[in-house]
């Protein structure tokens, strides 16, 4: 019950952040009517774009699915889709979108897979989602180093040095902790030892060693044995990836705007990057904002309202409303 009251707070949360964010955009940026803001919209291009959501919906299901299969966890391609959705709902009630990926790990050990392998499924999928974003990122500055319009709208180069700095700071915490006396002098301070005395008496470190051990087997299962599995959820990457990326030009013809769909790659890989540390849930409020900050300078301001509408119809409300129905159906008590 409690649960479910969160959950309840974070769906107002996100939905009143959200709205006052399009009241302040369309009314002190904008300056223009919600009416006015949709005249000359080419509907076409609009369904299309909800057709390719629903393409990059399957996508992520099929990536999810292959490493499954190839761990030998005997789930079907649908579960894998409605779970999907549901942890994407959840992501959108939740504080810097982080409810999806533990949601993920419980529905999978309440469907009958150990923890560990569950886990092991949710960090491959969310190792090629990340792998590829870091692709992609070199792509986008080429682009942008090509492109004078893009580079006067708005220097996404300027933004690479900072996320360089984020890297690097982490590879060298990684460097301290593991190949330094940092790493085992901490594990021995007294607040770590009596943590571990503590699991100990529970019990529990016994259970994360056999859940460890699913892990590790999970894993190599993938890896060792069916690499015809992993290819297929590369290629599920690629395709979910080029899906996401195809959203934004859909809502760019879909306004007169005949941009290339290579052109939009770097602002969008921004924002995702971005998005990560608004604190609403699922980012709701920040983004738009955001949004309209990242492309006024290529739509202009009159627009802006128009695209961010669109943009968050397809990746929030949408998912927000068949969501949250799988949600309930995911979480239910039998």
């Amino acid at each position: 019950m409690q649960e479910g009251r969160k959950v309840g707070k974070g769906i107002w949360y996100a939905l009143i952040f959200s709205l006052v964010s399009f009241y302040l955009i369309f009314q002190v940026v904008v300056k223009i009517s919600f009416r006015q803001s949709f005249q000359k919209i080419n509907w076409f291009f609009i369904v299309l774009g909800f057709g390719v959501l629903f393409l990059m919906w399957l996508a992520k299901a099929l990536r999810m699915y292959s490493v499954g299969k190839g761990m030998g966890i005997p789930i079907p391609f649908g579960f894998y889709l409605q779970l999907y959705l549901a942890t994407c709902f959840i992501s959108h009630v939740t504080p810097f979108n982080a409810g999806g990926t533990p949601l993920q790990i419980y529905l999978l050990h309440k469907k009958g897979i150990a923890v560990g392998r569950a886990t092991a499924l949710t960090v491959v999928d969310l190792g090629l989602n990340t792998l590829m974003f870091f692709i992609l990122i070199p792509v986008a500055v080429g682009v942008s180093f090509h492109s004078s319009h893009l580079a006067h709208s708005f220097q996404f180069q300027a933004m690479l040095p900072g996320i360089l700095i984020v890297l690097v700071g982490i590879a060298v915490i990684w460097i301290l902790f593991y190949y330094t006396k940092l790493g085992p002098k901490l594990m021995r301070s007294p607040l770590i030892m009596r943590f571990k005395t503590y699991l100990r008496r529970k019990g529990w470190i016994q259970h994360f060693k056999h859940e460890w051990e699913r892990f590790q087997e999970g894993w190599l299962s993938l890896f060792h044995h069916h690499p015809k599995r992993l290819w297929l959820a590369i290629t599920a990457t690629i395709l979910y990836w080029f899906f996401y990326l195809l959203l934004a030009p859909l809502i760019f013809w879909a306004m007169g705007r005949m941009v290339s769909f290579f052109e939009l790659i770097g602002l969008q890989l921004l924002f995702n990057f971005a998005q990560v540390f608004i604190p609403t849930p699922g980012g709701s409020g920040g983004s738009e904002l955001l949004l309209v900050y990242i492309f006024k300078n290529i739509l202009g301001v009159s627009r802006a309202g128009t695209f961010v509408l669109l943009w968050k119809s397809y990746t929030f409300f949408s998912t927000l409303i068949v969501g949250s129905f799988y949600f309930w159906k995911l979480t239910k008590r039998e």
